[in-house]
């Protein structure tokens, strides 16, 4: 089966004083690969460590071929571990960089294949918009989203709660733990996936997020949820990419 990517993104610096966040999107015959990564670390060094991750899971996917499901994860596990690796190599190479780190949400059409790989580290999230519905792909690696899980506080105490934007999981952790998220989504004609730092949602909802991508033409999508992430008072850098499958 044959299918057509159209995309847009867009990356605003928003009221911070640089842009922290990176995004790509990569589309080559019938493979495809786009990322959304928001870094952290004081100064410059969110904005290297970003950078970084970026260029280098668009070096190392490189053609990303179809294979078994576990093949796959495996791959892009090995992938990521490797981005985590240089990071923190990276960080022991400037004083001013040892604590630099980044978010990562990752989808892979690998070629050939009928379904996209998701996976994520830290709290920029991956959505499937399809016939008018908005559904989270990723679970956010917070401290709060962990509490949430445990029973500790409730999912409305998490949004106000003093540790909401504290990360377990990123790339360029000590500690990678047990590595990304990764999960399989079907590919359907007519859906829309959106890629997005939390500085977007910081700003918008996500009652408004489906509205938007479920009536925009996707020429200019993202330019305009950025804005509107802006106009809502989002603090952060907004970040976004937003793609259109159809069949052909």
């Amino acid at each position: 089966m044959a299918w057509r990517f159209n995309y847009s993104m867009d990356s605003i610096q928003g009221r911070r004083t640089n842009n922290e966040d990176a995004i790509a999107v990569h589309v080559e015959d019938d493979f495809l690969v786009a990322i959304v990564a928001d870094g952290m670390g004081g100064q410059a060094a969110g904005e290297i460590a970003s950078g970084l991750a970026v260029r280098l899971i668009l070096e190392k996917v490189n053609q990303f071929p179809s294979g078994s499901e576990i093949d796959e994860k495996d791959r892009v596990r090995k992938i990521l571990w490797e981005v985590n690796q240089e990071i923190l190599h990276s960080g022991t190479q400037n004083m001013r960089q040892s604590s630099m780190g980044t978010t990562v949400v990752l989808l892979i059409r690998p070629k050939g294949a009928d379904h996209f790989l998701v996976a994520h580290l830290g709290d920029s999230r991956a959505y499937e918009c399809k016939d008018k519905n908005l559904t989270v792909l990723t679970s956010d690696h917070t401290l709060t989203q962990y509490m949430v899980r445990q029973g500790i506080i409730t999912p409305e105490q998490a949004i106000k709660h003093p540790y909401r934007n504290r990360l377990v999981k990123y790339l360029g952790a000590k500690d990678p733990q047990d590595g990304p998220d990764i999960s399989l989504l079907p590919i359907k004609d007519g859906q829309k996936i959106l890629l997005c730092s939390d500085g977007l949602l910081n700003g918008l909802s996500e009652k408004d997020i489906l509205q938007s991508i479920s009536s925009l033409p996707i020429e200019g999508l993202t330019s305009k949820l950025c804005q509107a992430a802006f106009d809502g008072n989002s603090q952060d850098n907004i970040s976004c990419v937003v793609l259109d499958v159809a069949q052909v």
